[in-house]
């Protein structure tokens, strides 16, 4: 079997995925249902600020799936 490398290990893992297989958030997203964004980048953001350490892609991502969440939610 041996290592894998690049090329190789990108190969493998494009083999293993499904074309119908989506992630998490976009089912949660799909299903109108809260995703785990306030748990995962809502605490990066929290400890951030806390500490004084910018945190701009996880405040990103943090503002924009809550958005969508709170489309759906009637907030």
């Amino acid at each position: 079997m041996g290592i894998l490398f690049g090329a190789q290990i990108a190969q493998k893992i494009g083999d293993a995925l499904s074309d119908a297989g989506k992630p998490f958030m976009r089912q949660d997203i799909e299903a109108k249902r809260p995703s785990e964004v306030a748990l995962f980048s809502g605490t990066v953001v929290a400890l951030g600020q806390k500490h004084g350490i910018k945190t701009p892609v996880n405040a990103m991502l943090y503002d924009n799936i809550m958005a969508i969440e709170k489309s759906y939610r009637g907030y």
